[in-house]
């Protein structure tokens, strides 16, 4: 084996950025100890096996070999280093529970809030997830991995997402929402797109929706038909496997509802649970390493592309 490729070997965890196509020119630059003789050709053959052990220190510690300490700068074994205890790394997920009338943009947009007025900032290397519109509230998930954001924004992995509606009107009333389940769940033909989704719960109720001032307060033109006091209103919870845009609003919009509401309160197994609105928190859970390797094997396999891929129904975990 030649000395630079076991160099790379032995260094690809201390020094991976380090050693890259130059890294031959790098070698050279830096002094390697082979079983105590100083060499500086990259070509040399080693055999990890045989040599007791290769020391890689920099040029200013290098000194001749009459002079040379025990100990040299820095000593690189061929062992791997120890494995990072989970409960030390940083959390893959970022659940962020987030406000209406916020912008899910990382740019600023005066006099709107965004997520740069997050408090206290968010970590470096986060990304959102997705997006929220801006008179939608609740979960909001930011990623640390690039596959992991792939694998639940990916429509072929269907990735279930969960949402509170507040509907304006009554469901009970003809065409009942309920005689239109089935419908909805074979998907309703939009002129903007097909949308579809999985009523989970729905009830009639008139009280004073919570969030009213915002509503009244933004540039939605539809806002005035909504009487806050009342204003008869329904609740319905429903569960959807792709994130389109504006799709739920859509959607009942054209079954005749006005969507005064929405609240996204669960994104695969991460929910949002008791997080107070505007805050965020790491989340911890095998199950966002095990979404990374299946979605490494979905890309790996024939069947990539596919609207058949990916599985339902996850076992949901509090954040």
């Amino acid at each position: 084996m030649r000395l630079l490729k076991s160099l790379l070997k032995s260094l690809l965890q201390m020094r991976r950025k380090e050693l890259d196509r130059k890294g031959q020119n790098k070698a050279k630059d830096r002094r390697v100890v082979v079983n105590n003789v100083v060499s500086t050709s990259a070509s040399l053959k080693v055999q990890e096996d045989k040599d007791d052990k290769i020391v890689y220190v920099r040029p200013a510690a290098v000194q001749p070999e009459d002079e040379q300490e025990d100990e040299p700068a820095v000593t690189t074994d061929t062992t791997q280093p120890a494995a990072t205890p989970t409960s030390q790394r940083p959390p893959l997920l970022l659940a962020y529970n987030k406000p209406c009338s916020m912008l899910c943009t990382l740019s600023p947009s005066p006099p709107s809030p965004t997520l740069l007025s997050i408090t206290p900032p968010l970590p470096p290397h986060y990304h959102p997830v997705g997006r929220l519109d801006q008179h939608s509230r609740g979960l909001l998930l930011f990623s640390s991995d690039s596959r992991l954001t792939s694998y639940l924004l990916s429509p072929t992995t269907h990735t279930p997402r969960v949402y509170n509606l507040i509907l304006k009107g009554c469901i009970h009333d003809p065409p009942t929402l309920k005689s239109r389940v089935k419908q909805i769940s074979e998907g309703i033909v939009t002129s903007t797109g097909t949308y579809s989704a999985e009523i989970i719960e729905a009830e009639t109720h008139v009280g004073t929706y919570p969030h009213y001032e915002c509503l009244e307060n933004s540039r939605r033109t539809d806002s005035s038909v909504v009487d806050s006091e009342t204003e008869k209103m329904s609740k319905v919870t429903v569960r959807v496997y792709e994130g389109k845009n504006r799709m739920l609003r859509r959607l009942f919009s054209h079954l005749g509802y006005f969507v005064v509401d929405l609240e996204r309160v669960s994104y695969g197994e991460v929910e949002l649970g008791d997080l107070k609105v505007g805050e965020y928190r790491g989340w911890r859970g095998e199950w966002a390493e095990k979404v990374i390797r299946e979605w490494e094997g979905i890309k790996g396999s024939r069947d990539w592309g596919r609207e058949d891929g990916g599985e339902e129904g996850r076992k949901k975990i509090k954040c």
